[in-house]
């Protein structure tokens, strides 16, 4: 049993582990300054917690955010961009992921420790749903949130499990519904039946609010709160090509995302197969279940001296500059804050005419979009935006302005804190 100990400026590390049998009645340690207590029960897998909590700041309100993040996506974005925004507004934060038995801790829970922000991790063995179901109890009656914030189906459906018959207000972000294949598009049916329970549900675009209402999520619990970023520091362009791999000369084009069926990495490739331009180099910065078959597609098209596949890259959007278009070639999309952070970076952006991309453009004023499913349209704004040369980084320009204007943090955090105090109203009520 690991055993509390101190970090500089006052924090206590605290990592709890432990491995019990089948059905066995196991012990959980939690200390919390120089309390110790423990609990009692079955545990159905391998349970593992580490906690890092920083002093808190007496803000009354107390937010409690559960995910089981990927390697890096569109949610992890905005939890930990909540969740600093969050605390450097005073409020009491903590995050709960939800990982998997093996493997190192991902971007999120890193990049959270890093702005010491609470962060306690649960580690279960395959379908453990028992086991997270305790961990998010434990942790909401030792936190006592105000609200615990779900994001996706996993801890959506878990985290209104775990919640019966406690206190804190129940708010979800849908992030997006990718369907794919059959037992994906099972979890996403339960996830939206699931929704229905929530005292508020935000949707990041207007067409998933279209979406949860048509599910039975009452229209007066679902709340439009598009996403918005916090801008990344930009390295050189010099810097930022020798870190991808690409060389100094000539036009780079970059596409950052999960690779993944619908964010269309495929369609991506397709289309570098087809521009006029020659010469052009791309970096496919991402991971996914679908890498090796478009790292496959990358060699069947004879591209593999000009696409790097990086992987993933914690914060990515740092790496923008490199680039002189960006390309986003999704199949579907709620509002992706890729497309946000490289218009605000003042990078060309071609991308296809999805979800709330068309919204967020301006209608195309700012980006050059294209339908979806159409890698011949994409090669075709990749080619134009290439050629326009400065007219294109002028316009990149306007709409580093208006994006700035339009997604910025201080008012999304606002909505934010408007969706959970209706939440909580709507909880006391009950």
């Amino acid at each position: 049993m690991g055993r509390p100990g101190r970090q500089a400026g006052g924090a206590c590390l605290m990592s709890h582990r432990g491995r019990f049998p089948s059905a066995a009645v196991g012990e959980h340690w939690c200390s919390t300054a120089d309390r110790r207590t423990v609990f009692r029960g079955p545990v159905l897998a391998k349970f593992e917690v580490t906690m890092t909590e920083p002093v808190t700041s007496g803000e009354p309100q107390r937010i409690l955010h559960a995910i089981a993040p990927n390697a890096m996506g569109g949610a992890e974005r905005v939890v930990h961009d909540s969740a600093v925004g969050q605390q450097d507004r005073g409020q009491s934060v903590g995050v709960l992921a939800l990982l998997d038995p093996d493997g190192p801790d991902p971007w999120l829970v890193t990049a959270l420790r890093s702005r010491r922000i609470s962060t306690y991790t649960c580690r279960a063995t395959l379908r453990g749903y028992f086991t997270e179901i305790k961990a998010i109890r434990h942790w909401v009656r030792q936190m006592r949130p105000d609200v615990v914030h779900c994001h996706a189906y996993r801890a959506d459906v878990l985290g209104r499990l775990a919640l019966k018959g406690l206190p804190p207000a129940m708010v979800a972000t849908a992030h997006g519904f990718t369907g794919g294949g059959l037992k994906n598009r099972c979890y996403e049916w339960l996830d939206r039946r699931t929704l229905r329970r929530f005292d508020s549900v935000i949707a990041v675009s207007a067409q998933l609010e279209s979406r949860l209402r048509r599910s039975g999520v009452s229209g007066e619990r679902v709340r439009l709160v598009q996403n918005a970023f916090l801008p990344l520091p930009l390295v050189s362009r010099a810097e930022a090509r020798a870190k991808l791999g690409l060389e100094q000369a000539g036009a780079a084009v970059g596409w950052i995302g999960r690779v993944e069926p619908e964010k269309g990495p495929d369609l991506f490739v397709q289309a570098l197969s087809r521009l006029q331009q020659r010469g052009v180099q791309a970096a496919v910065i991402g991971d996914g279940r679908e890498r090796g078959s478009v790292e496959l597609a990358v060699r069947e098209l004879g591209l593999e001296d000009r696409v790097r596949m990086t992987g993933a890259i914690p914060n990515a959007g740092e790496l923008l500059s490199a680039f002189d278009v960006v390309v986003l070639s999704s199949r579907t999309e709620g509002l992706p804050i890729s497309l946000l952070e490289a218009m605000s970076a003042a990078i060309p952006v071609v991308a296809t005419a999805v979800g709330d991309v068309p919204a967020a453009t301006a209608n195309g004023k700012f980006v050059q979009l294209v339908p979806s499913e159409d890698p011949g349209a994409l090669a075709a704004a990749i080619d134009r935006t290439l050629a326009d040369g400065a007219r294109a980084v002028a316009v990149a320009r306007q709409a580093s302005d208006w994006v700035r204007a339009q997604f910025g943090s201080e008012a999304w955090l606002d909505r934010i804190d408007e969706t959970y105090r209706w939440a909580m109203r709507q909880r006391a009520r009950r």
